[in-house]
């Protein structure tokens, strides 16, 4: 959505890190995929709740690690 595209480049012209979780069965388009080419991505579409958690928990651990 608009939405989604301006929060998307607000959060990245403010150098905040991200890690996109892609809920639904929608496929991204080529413009969206450009902008998360340098984040982490996480499709739920394979996943169950606790697989879900556990990605995310994995990413925010790298990225804390990263950051010392």
């Amino acid at each position: 959505s608009l939405n989604v595209r301006r929060e998307l480049t607000f959060a990245q012209s403010e150098l905040k890190k991200m890690i996109v979780v892609v809920i639904d069965e929608n496929e991204l388009t080529n413009g969206m995929k450009m902008q998360f080419s340098i984040e982490q991505i996480i499709f739920k579409r394979d996943l169950s709740i606790n697989q879900l958690v556990s990605k995310i928990i994995c990413s925010l651990n790298k990225e804390i690690k990263n950051e010392k």
